[in-house]
């Protein structure tokens, strides 16, 4: 099993167009199950890059 590191992080972007986005959050309860509950951190901009929404698991990282 590879050695944990507390110091590092990886980030992953994943975009969308408006379009791709309202289809995605349409599925409420997988989303927000997703969104609650998945140890990786997750948040959701706008098209200014404006924070709308950010999951415990981001919360946390930030709060360190």
């Amino acid at each position: 099993m590879p050695e944990r590191h507390e110091d590092t992080a990886a980030v992953v972007v994943f975009a969308a167009d408006a379009h791709a986005a309202r289809r995605i959050r349409s599925s409420s309860a997988a989303w927000d199950g997703l969104f609650a509950r998945s140890p990786v951190g997750i948040a959701v901009l706008d098209a200014q890059l404006r924070f709308l929404r950010v999951n415990p698991a981001l919360d946390r990282f930030w709060r360190r």
